[in-house]
């Protein structure tokens, strides 16, 4: 019977996308009964498994196989990546990260940490692993923090292990470790205290599903670590050259008594210890508990001492595991996920979720030091704990990863200190940008808000916590930006308060779309299953469509030469609004997984949108008749997923579009997409251009907002005609590539000579390597074979 599953089960039951979702969509039907699927989101749902599941839903629903399975998109980045053509790269660009860099308000953090490891003999060094930001430095004790790995093939850390022997040595667990995050791949190791990275070979694909909770090791031998998955338990003694399985249940935690390599505890899913004297060789079954994964607590001050927490239960041993006679709860409201004894006093420990409290006589009363609201004076600390530690060289210290980030808690004075600020990993679904004010931007984020930053480039969060999803600022007013809740409730904000402006009985996809007229500033378009429309910044609002086939909308576009032609998307058509009227008139779409639309900012017929699955020379697509037919542009790019669009109205038919891999450039004068820069291996959800200050600004998944400028004047083309057909030479100056693109038929050869005249080479080529050539002048000859014209151009090599 479904109601014997629960969710986690469920996304695991099966490797296509929709047999997954129906039966999850029936879980909660019987489970939730005549309930809108906004209040699961709200309320005592809100960070509930319906919420974890539609973030889970949200990722994969563009990320799948052309069969409709779940796409190992580590192994497609990879491809494209090791397929990368530094001649397609346009050379110049400089990313930087310009993203909120502090905690700002309640539940308005930086984003999801999964765990820590601590440097031997340096008190002030650790390292932390993102949900899907990557493994982070501070050198300073959390003050401040340095990026490591960004061009790992995944940016999912779940687990980190610094040899105690030689520091330089460090083991990650990439992946996530959540049942509705993305699966691992395996450990990697570093040599050189994370400045590079390999695979070992402990390895998994996406298919597998795996996922490393933790990672541990020998006290007295550093290259013997345990590695607790989800198909068990693995042992190494040589760094991961080699391993066993050990175990083939979930396990959660593994962790050494106190100084001894023999003795092992297990904590697996479903509420089983277990423990081992033969240092992980095999193990015992000492406790089953029933329900909930098993995570445990040790003390060096007490190392017979065994805390484990299970739901919201504490159970603690003082005989190394053997028995657990004692037993607290904290009751049914409060989930005890996590324990951390303090080193000083093991009488004394801190136990919590999304709430922490603490005992100081063994578990016989506890306090609540932490609210996630600060509210009855209580620290305000983020929620949903994932990991909590002790560093051994701080023995008045608690440390706590959690969905906002670190917060570090003295143990001798009570207090908390956010250690976030400068962990830039943020996961962004949505970012806008001001036209009247180049500093001022927005953005929408899983589980930390929605934020932006001021004339003044201070951020602030608009709202206290939660998921944000798509945010628009007024083009000639910074100070009015609108931001969106689960489900389309939308909100204005003024520069001071927020005024909710949700049209009354509606309900929408999870991130529902909206745009503001291009045009009319004051016309905010929305789609629910109908779509409204505003024309006085949401104080009102008429529904100027009917139900598009009874589905939630996915995308909207305004065309900014005429309001009235708008562009409405759900999972399987196009639906164009008429100019003259409320009609709406389906079209076909050449895939389903759309991601992206934008209308031409010149003509309101042409539009161009992106897909998200995982179909070989299907990523972009042009329409030039409103949707009828559609061109497919998609050219030489990589088969990875493109989740944003945006066309640059100041060249003739530029366009940006973001990837998994990076975001590409192309225009009239270019005959294939051009890498523009590089990112960190992170999803790109959204593009914006800044039009003032000419730079383009890209929201990620993990690794907050970066911008660009756009130089498009280093692109300068030199076009001529020769025979009859149009040649351009590009770009200009050059450092990697100069590309002779022709408009016809010609048979060519092209000569490259210095400023001295000396001939360093010639092609039939499209594509000319200058990568080695000194920087300076040089001269390129077109000839056309057959009628031995030629053409001499002047170009630069930088």
């Amino acid at each position: 019977m479904m109601s014997q599953k629960n969710i986690q089960t469920i996304l695991t039951m099966s490797n296509n996308f929709d047999e997954v979702c129906d039966q999850a969509d029936n879980y909660f039907k019987q489970k939730h009964p005549h309930v809108a699927t906004r209040d699961l989101a709200e309320g005592e749902n809100r960070d509930g498994e319906f919420v974890k599941y539609m973030r889970w839903k949200t990722f994969w629903e563009t990320s799948l196989n052309p069969d409709g399975t779940f796409a190992d998109i580590v192994a497609y980045r990879q491809v494209a990546l090791n397929k990368r053509d530094k001649r397609k790269k346009i050379a110049g660009v400089e990313w930087t990260n310009i993203s909120h860099t502090e905690h700002l308000l309640v539940q308005a953090s930086m984003g999801r940490t999964s765990c820590l490891a601590f440097h031997p003999s340096n008190p002030d060094i650790f390292y932390v692993g993102a949900d899907l930001g990557g493994v982070w430095k501070t050198e300073d004790g959390g003050e401040t923090y340095t990026p490591l790995g960004d061009e790992l093939p995944y940016l999912g850390v779940s687990a980190i292990v610094v040899d105690q022997e030689n520091p330089n040595i460090i083991y990650i667990g990439l992946g996530t470790h959540l049942w509705n995050g993305l699966p691992s791949i395996g450990v990697y190791k570093s040599t050189d205290a994370g400045l590079t990275w390999n695979p070992t070979n402990l390895t998994f694909s996406f298919s597998e599903n795996t996922r490393i909770y933790y990672l541990t090791a020998d006290p007295n031998d550093s290259s013997t670590i345990l590695a607790a998955t989800q198909n068990g338990l693995y042992k190494t003694t040589d760094g991961f050259e080699t391993f066993s399985q050990i175990t083939n249940s979930l396990a959660v935690q593994a962790h050494y008594k106190s100084g001894s390599s023999n003795i092992v505890y297990l904590g697996e899913n479903d509420g089983r210890f277990l423990k081992s004297i033969d240092g992980g060789e095999s193990f015992s079954l000492i406790e089953d508990f029933g329900t909930g994964f098993v995570r445990i607590a040790l003390t060096e001050q007490a190392p017979d001492k065994v805390v484990v927490t299970f739901r919201n239960t504490i159970k603690v041993s003082t005989d190394a595991g053997d028995s657990f006679p004692e037993s607290y709860s904290l009751g049914e409201n409060y989930n005890t996920q996590h324990a951390t004894i303090n080193p000083q006093d093991s009488n004394d420990y801190v136990v919590g979720y999304f709430e922490l409290f603490r005992t100081t006589d063994g578990g016989q009363n506890f306090t609540q030091i932490s609210d996630w609201l600060g509210q009855n004076n209580l620290p305000l600390v983020h929620v949903d704990m994932r990991n909590t530690y002790v560093n051994p060289l701080h023995n008045d210290k608690l440390y706590f990863c959690h969905d906002g980030g670190v917060d570090i808690y003295n143990v001798d004075t009570g207090v908390f200190t956010n250690s976030s600020d400068g962990l830039i990993i943020t996961q962004f679904y949505d970012i806008a940008v001001s036209q009247s004010n180049p500093n001022v931007v927005s953005g929408g984020t899983q589980d930390n808000a929605s934020m932006y930053r001021n004339g003044e480039g201070n951020w602030a969060a608009l709202v206290g916590g939660g998921d944000g999803m798509i945010t628009e600022i007024d083009p000639t007013n910074e100070n009015t930006i609108y931001w969106e809740y689960q489900y389309g409730s939308i909100n204005r904000f003024n520069g001071t308060n927020n005024t909710n402006i949700t049209p009354p009985n509606v309900e929408g996809e999870w991130i529902t779309p909206y745009r503001l007229d291009p045009s009319n500033p004051n016309r905010i378009v929305i789609g629910y299953k109908k779509v409204y429309e505003s024309l006085d910044q949401g104080n009102s609002w008429t529904a100027i469509s009917e139900e598009l086939d009874g589905l939630r909308l996915d995308h909207v576009a305004i065309a900014e030469t005429n309001g009235e032609r708008i562009y409405v998307i759900n999972n399987d058509n196009l639906y164009v609004k008429a100019i003259n009227s409320d009609d709406w008139t389906a079209k076909g779409l050449p895939l389903e997984g759309i991601t992206d639309i934008e209308v031409h900012p010149l003509d309101m017929d042409k539009l161009i949108i992106t897909v998200g699955g995982y179909t070989e020379g299907a990523k972009v697509y042009t329409s030039e008749d409103a949707g009828d037919t559609w061109i497919n542009i998609t050219g030489n790019l990589p088969n990875v997923r493109f989740g944003a669009v945006e066309y640059y109205k100041d060249v003739e038919n530029a366009v940006f579009i973001g990837s998994d891999v990076g975001v590409y450039y192309r225009d009239n004068t270019f005959s294939e997409w051009m890498l523009y820069g590089e990112l960190p291996n992170t999803r790109i959800n959204d593009i914006e251009i800044q039009y003032n200050s000419q730079q383009i600004r890209v929201g990620t998944y993990g690794r907050g907002i970066f911008e660009a400028d756009i130089n498009i004047e280093f692109l300068e083309t030199s076009t001529f005609e020769i025979s009859d057909v149009i040649v351009s030479i590009f770009p200009n100056p050059a450092s990697d590539f100069i590309e002779i693109s022709i408009s016809g038929q010609l048979d060519f050869e092209a000569n490259l000579y210095d400023i001295t005249g000396k001939l360093v080479n010639t092609t039939h080529k499209n594509h000319i390597d200058v990568s080695a050539l000194e920087t300076g002048i040089y001269l390129i000859e077109v000839v056309d074979l057959n009628s031995n014209q030629k053409i001499v151009k002047k170009v630069i090599v930088e």
